[in-house]
């Protein structure tokens, strides 16, 4: 758990390099790239230190692309941006509670193949970042 939250630290640093030097997009796509491989390699058995650094990369990777993304929030005026930033988070929230009910069920049946397949959707969801996310 210690080696996710330093991830996730050094996840904000890298991201904002990224946003700011290259833009959002790539920051969404490094962040999406690694999360999805992260996530695949969870198919695997590991021992604990492997398994630590998994977790490391997923979370150093979600909060890269989750900077790239919120970068999205800047470019809604003032008077809009708090009722947009509520928004974001709710959708967020809602939408990892409804994929932690759906998955249980799979996570169940068989947990490694359940992470790998997860993984593969978000490395498909890479594909379409440009239709998503509009670079200014």
């Amino acid at each position: 758990f210690i080696l996710s939250a330093l991830g996730g630290i050094f996840g904000q640093l890298i991201g904002g390099v990224l946003s700011d030097k290259k833009g959002r997009m790539v920051s969404c796509r490094v962040g999406i790239l690694g999360l999805s491989l992260g996530v695949m390699l969870l198919v695997g058995t590991y021992p604990s230190i492997l398994l630590g650094l998994i977790f490391m990369l997923i979370s150093t990777c979600w909060t890269i692309g989750h900077n790239g993304l919120s970068t999205v929030l800047t470019d809604f005026p003032d008077n809009d941006r708090p009722m947009i930033a509520s928004l974001n988070s709710s959708v967020r929230f809602i939408s990892g509670g409804l994929g932690f009910c759906v998955s249980a069920f799979f996570v169940e049946k068989n947990f490694g193949l359940t992470f790998f397949v997860i993984g593969v959707l978000m490395l498909l969801l890479s594909f379409g970042l440009k239709r998503i996310i509009v670079e200014h």
